[in-house]
């Protein structure tokens, strides 16, 4: 099955073992945010697009825009103060 960003998600595997999984743009990012919660210490990280699509409001802060690994342009970073 296709997401709405592309992404493909179903089962994978053979008759004795199936599992559920999501590939595509969106995990790749979320996988590169997780990381860099390391590096910037804070342990929830949203993106500029999630951020647009929910909203911001007063408890968001910008922590800049940053290059991420396999993500083909720098993206601006939120996370909760």
């Amino acid at each position: 099955m296709r997401g709405r960003r592309g992404e493909l998600y179903g089962n994978i595997g053979s008759r004795k073992r199936l599992d559920f999984t999501v590939i595509g743009p969106a995990v790749n990012l979320a996988s590169r945010l997780e990381k860099l919660t390391k590096t910037t210490k804070k342990p929830v990280l949203l993106s500029d697009d999630f951020v647009e699509a929910v909203g911001k409001d007063a408890r968001m802060e910008g922590l800049g825009s940053f290059e991420l690994r396999g993500v083909a342009k720098p993206i601006e970073v939120f996370t909760f103060s």
